[in-house]
């Protein structure tokens, strides 16, 4: 598998007059887990809404390189995934019906990467005929994941994935995460949550609209509580 890079140059986004990045830089390289922490409304979820490509910057370079190949805009698509905060999943049908849409009606790869694949280690194929409705929080969130990475893209963007969740959801979700980066995948994590400090590779603290890294340590040491 071609290594691949993400790399963020003097993004500026603004909203209602008021400036939520300026300059801001990162960048992440295969292998990594980059966790993203900083205070509610500092800009989390808008530079991940960016990098999806769900929301445009006003100015800056985001640049995606798969090998030496830098990959066109139009095509980053095809490489990443994102799970926002609320789940995107169609409540009134099954968990099957719901995975089997994102693996664009790819049955037999579906279920193999339930029983044997990444996503064995959730366990879904327990409920698969469940209404998503029914489904508790953690479910949900095991789901959306698994959604996410039908189309085996190479960037993971989660925003707060673990917040709420009980501590095996929590487990299973940083198991899954490592392993999928450990195969040569970039994982961006927005995260409150002190364990998700454990499994990171680098630490970034969105603050004053800037992007740096930092070491890792506790919350409370970061925050300065």
């Amino acid at each position: 598998m071609e290594n691949i890079s993400l790399c963020l140059s003097n993004l500026t986004k603004s909203y209602k007059q008021q400036t939520i990045l300026d300059n801001a830089k990162m960048k992440a390289v295969s292998g990594q887990i980059v966790g993203l922490v900083g205070v509610n409304g500092c800009g989390k979820t808008t530079l991940l809404n960016i990098i999806a490509g769900l929301s445009k910057m006003d100015s800056g370079e985001i640049l995606l390189k798969v090998g030496d190949e830098s990959i066109s805009p139009k095509d980053y698509y095809k490489y990443i995934s994102y799970v926002p905060q609320e789940h995107f999943l169609i409540d009134n049908v099954s968990v099957y019906d719901n995975l089997l849409f994102w693996y664009k009606g790819e049955k037999a790869r579906m279920l193999n990467d339930l029983e044997e694949g990444l996503l064995c280690e959730f366990g879904i194929s327990s409920y698969l005929k469940k209404k998503v409705s029914k489904l508790s929080g953690g479910m949900k969130k095991r789901v959306s994941i698994a959604c996410a990475l039908a189309n085996s893209p190479r960037i993971l963007l989660l925003d707060e994935v673990n917040a709420s969740l009980d501590i095996v959801c929590k487990l299973q979700i940083q198991r899954v995460l490592s392993e999928y980066a450990s195969q040569g995948n970039i994982v961006i994590m927005a995260t409150h949550e002190e364990a998700d400090i454990d499994i990171v590779s680098e630490l970034v603290l969105l603050n004053d609209k800037k992007l740096n890294v930092i070491e890792k340590r506790p919350m409370r040491a970061i925050f300065k509580l």
